[in-house]
């Protein structure tokens, strides 16, 4: 349990700097969302997704940020980042609008620094192919290391599954 313990910690402090810049970039685009979005006014019509659903769900959007950020040394999984923040800014603003702040506590607080986490920790990881890049313009390497990529991956999963965890049973 200590080693585990320590390979996690090791692990945030290796993404630590991708993980920040993606906030800034994630929260900055959900203020663009409600920027331009807020006028807007979304009804709830509540629909019950089950576990599976959600999770395979939020699971595609982690992995189409990895996966772009991969192929792009972490560009394209800044785009999809921003896409999905500037979705959620127009959801907040939307809902608020209409309904004011009840539901966004009651159904969107619960889950959302779970499924955020693994969000950003995802555009974190698709930032190690730019080191790559670096590499071969520099003379100092940036070592990638493989062993807190699966850590972060399976940080990813398991936050992913508490977010549909959450979230399904907040659909009952």
């Amino acid at each position: 349990m200590k080693k585990l313990m320590s390979l996690t910690k090791e692990t945030v402090l290796y993404y630590k700097n991708g993980f920040l810049i993606a906030m800034v970039v994630y929260f900055l685009s959900i203020l663009v969302g409600i920027f331009i979005f807020h006028n807007s006014k979304i009804p709830i019509n509540p629909k019950a997704l089950s576990f599976l659903e959600l999770l395979s769900h939020n699971s595609l959007s982690v992995l189409l940020v990895i996966i772009a950020g991969i192929i792009s040394f972490g560009l394209l999984g800044n785009f999809v980042l921003i896409a999905n923040g500037i979705v959620l800014g127009r959801i907040l603003i939307g809902v608020f609008n209409n309904y004011g702040i009840s539901p966004i506590l009651t159904n969107i607080a619960p889950h959302f620094f779970f499924e955020t986490s693994a969000l950003l920790m995802a555009t974190a990881l698709s930032y190690e192919t730019y080191k790559l890049y670096y590499n071969i313009r520099h003379t100092e390497i940036k070592v990638i290391r493989l062993k807190y990529f699966l850590t972060g991956f399976c940080f990813i999963i398991l936050l992913l599954v508490v977010a549909a965890l959450i979230e399904s049973y907040l659909g009952r």
